[in-house]
């Protein structure tokens, strides 16, 4: 446990310096991923449950498949502040589902793309932490799983 710790924690620091704004990032969506995103979510998608990060593995796909879980999505704070342009965005939520969502995934389901990550960005989604609660909430009624999320 402090082994992953601490590797998560040498993996995001080495990635801080990547944060400048990016208007252009010429990187595939994986390498953004790599470099924005395991620090917390992991090289399997696992995340660190036992802190607060979410799991995607096959849990995903519930909060991509409906549009205030895509608003959730598009606000966590490591999304807005990581520095890519919204079509970056786009496509790293695109990977992220592609790769973990499994059988989460909505039939309907339809990739983001950089006009709605730009749409999503402009709401005032309040606190993140409180928004998910309600999106999760939601979900939870219509008998929908989402990730185990332990903040308070």
């Amino acid at each position: 446990m402090i082994r992953r710790l601490l590797f998560t924690a040498a993996v995001a620091a080495t990635a801080m310096p990547a944060m400048a704004v990016d208007t252009s990032s010429g990187r595939t969506a994986q390498t953004n991923y790599i470099l924005k995103c395991v620090g917390c979510h992991g090289v399997d998608g696992h995340g660190f449950s036992e802190v607060g990060i979410p799991d995607f593995v096959n849990l995903i796909g519930t909060f991509a498949g409906d549009e205030a879980g895509r608003a959730y999505l598009a606000n966590v704070p490591n999304v807005v502040g990581s520095g890519l342009n919204e079509d970056d965005v786009a496509e790293v939520l695109n990977f992220i589902i592609a790769r973990w969502a499994g059988s989460s995934l909505p039939k309907d389901y339809r990739p983001f793309d950089g006009a709605e990550v730009a749409r999503l960005h402009a709401l005032d989604v309040g606190n993140i932490v409180d928004y998910r609660r309600v999106v999760a909430a939601r979900l939870a009624d219509l008998g929908i799983e989402t990730a185990e999320y332990p903040w308070p």
